[in-house]
Formats: structure tokens, sequence, C-alpha cells
């Protein structure tokens, strides 16, 4: 072999793997992120449930303050 091959195929391997790396390093991101998706969504799925409490207390709340006007429209 001469330098040139010798260059060429380490030009390669250089080439393979920073390839290779760069797939580590994306697995490694990905796994990262679903890691911190699950921990937001654990810490948010109790904010929606104390919303989704309160958008129901504020639906009855506005129908039995519509109901009140209504009947004292008629009483009055």
């Amino acid at each position: 072999m001469d330098i040139k091959q010798l260059n060429e195929e380490l030009r390669n391997l250089e080439k393979q793997a920073g390839k290779k790396s760069s797939d580590a390093l994306l697995q490694i991101i990905e796994f990262r992120m679903e890691d911190f998706k699950s921990y937001i969504d654990q810490r948010f799925s109790n904010i929606d449930q104390r919303f989704s409490i309160l958008q129901w207390m504020m639906g009855i709340g506005f129908t039995v303050l519509a109901l009140l006007i209504t009947l004292l429209k008629f009483i009055g």
C-alpha cells in the first residue's frame, strides 16, 4: 500500500467513526428528551386535573347564577 491509499482509508474510517458517533449522540439526546417529556407530563398532569375540576366548578357556578338571575327576573 502506498501513502495515498492509506490516507484514503484513514479518511473513510474517520467518516464512518463520525457517523457512528453522531448516531450515538442522537440516540442519547432522544433518550434524554423522552425522559424529560415523561417528567414534564408527570408534573403537569396534576395541574391539568386541578384545572379540569376548576372548569367544572365554574361551569356549575355560572349555570346556577344564570338560573338565579332568570328566576329573579320572573319574580321581580
